[in-house]
């Protein structure tokens, strides 16, 4: 189950569709529990989905990777070309911020 950040919508029908063209290979926006690979933009791997892949070990990849896998109708090694740096390690409080923003308290008016 392959997953992407940081992708346009042409983008993400572009990878859905080169999923479709592989065996046993499926495309989901959501990074859950199944996903094997994360597919980000080349510079772009410092998202929420990102550090959340890299805490999981998930090999984080350029899409020229699936989409070269889909002309060559099996899912190709991971070489160096294809594979992004790993982000920064971040803290837990970083990500939760990163993945959800703060509640403000809410303001009392005075009567």
């Amino acid at each position: 189950v392959l997953c992407s950040t940081g992708m346009s919508r042409s983008e993400r029908d572009a990878l859905e569709a080169s999923a479709a063209l592989l065996p046993a290979v499926s495309y989901r926006g959501d990074l859950t529990s199944a996903t094997t690979h994360l597919l980000a933009r080349r510079g772009a791997s410092e998202s929420a989905k990102s550090a959340c892949a890299a805490e999981r070990g998930l090999p984080i990849v350029a899409p020229e990777w699936l989409h070269d896998s889909a002309r060559e109708g099996v899912l190709l090694p991971l070489l160096a070309r294809y594979l992004l740096p790993r982000p920064a390690a971040a803290s837990p409080a970083d990500r939760l911020g990163q993945l959800a923003p703060p509640h403000a308290p809410p303001q009392r008016r005075p009567l």
